[in-house]
């Protein structure tokens, strides 16, 4: 006859110790998961949220110091006016409770926190750029602007015992671009890239005193900035319009015209005397200035010019318009951006290319 052995009982109990051994431990190892990715979480949210922040303050910063920027006989003192602005506005922005910062960069090192350079939109290429001049600082048209959570002060890291670090980098970068506005209101009078440019050396000539007649060989035309051959009926709609100028943009075809009598548009014309106006400019290469006033030609910027004098058929001098080329303006359009080609005139709004 068989008999019941003592040890049976005790076998059971051994398997539902190892049991719950086998479930502590995989227990321990989904708490550890678990708590991996929380902290992971926690941390990339945390990442986030200090990369917006740095954005902010490196969108301001570029934005601050493009705006900043001028051409002519100011523009080498508006650099450094520029680095200022764009630190000023950066650490106005805080990341946690701890101020961004913005070195000068006064060297204008390209790895830097604040860098003056071109902006090429064609390319969509940020060039640092070293002006001496006045000449060679008003090609400076962007500004960078680097921010970041890096180094000795980079970001600690939450549970970082579950990650196996103790801090991350984080940074962010903006570039800004502030130069001739893309668009603009503009009288019906067109002048070619020619007139404003130096062919040797492709600076402006500012302050550069024209005379608009009715000849038939220069450089100067009447237009009704759109795509028709201008008329006279036409210019008048544009002078006599609620504005008395019309919207034209950058890379449009608009009708030239030069011969025209000034005579019938005199009434409109004398009333801009000692007013700035803002003037389309033609894509005429300022190495080659013959006369192309005859066919429809592009805008390819806009220029601000000041009516000196207006005279009629029978007054001293003939019919003609004398004018003065001006630099260091502001575009008329308060609402038009920047970043095209500048003939003196910036635009009032800077834009972030980057």
């Amino acid at each position: 006859m068989n008999q019941p052995t003592d040890n049976a009982p005790m076998k059971t109990n051994m398997g539902r110790r190892q049991d719950r051994g086998a479930s502590a431990i995989l227990v321990a190892f989904m708490l550890v998961a678990l708590g991996a990715m929380v902290s992971l979480a926690l941390n990339v949210g945390h990442l986030m949220l200090v990369r917006g922040q740095l954005q902010n303050a490196a969108d301001a910063g570029a934005l601050a110091g493009a705006m900043s920027l001028r051409t002519g006989e100011n523009a080498l003192l508006s650099l450094d006016q520029a680095r200022l602005s764009a630190q000023e506005f950066t650490q106005r922005h805080r990341t946690d409770v701890q101020q961004v910062s913005a070195n000068l960069n006064s060297t204008n090192d390209p790895n830097g926190d604040i860098v003056l350079g071109r902006w090429d939109d064609d390319e969509r290429e940020f060039y640092v750029l070293y002006p001496a001049t006045n000449e060679d600082a008003g090609h400076v048209n962007a500004v960078q602007v680097r921010t970041s959570r890096s180094g000795d002060n980079a970001l600690p890291v939450f549970f970082s015992s579950f990650l196996g670090k103790e801090v991350a980098s984080v940074g962010a970068e903006a570039i800004a671009v502030i130069d001739g506005p893309c668009e603009g209101c503009s009288i019906p009078i067109v002048f070619a890239e020619c007139l404003v440019v130096n062919p040797n050396d492709g600076s402006l000539v500012c302050n550069r005193n024209l005379t608009f007649t009715n000849a038939t060989e220069d450089n100067m035309g009447l237009t009704m900035l759109d795509g028709r051959n201008p008329n006279t009926a036409g210019v008048l709609e544009v002078l006599r319009s609620p504005n008395r100028c019309s919207n034209v943009r950058v890379g449009d075809i608009i009708g030239v015209s030069n011969g025209a009598s000034l005579h019938p548009l005199y009434d409109e014309l004398v009333e801009y005397e000692g007013q700035e106006v803002t003037v389309p400019i033609i894509g005429n290469d300022s190495s080659d200035c013959s006369p192309r006033f005859n066919q429809p030609t592009q805008v390819v910027g806009f220029a601000t010019f000041r009516i000196l004098d207006v005279r009629d058929v029978n007054e001293p001098g003939g019919q003609g318009i004398d004018i003065e080329f001006l630099c260091d303006r502001g575009g008329s359009d308060d609402h038009a951006l920047g970043g095209c080609t500048s003939f003196g005139t910036t635009a009032p709004i800077t834009r972030l290319v980057k």
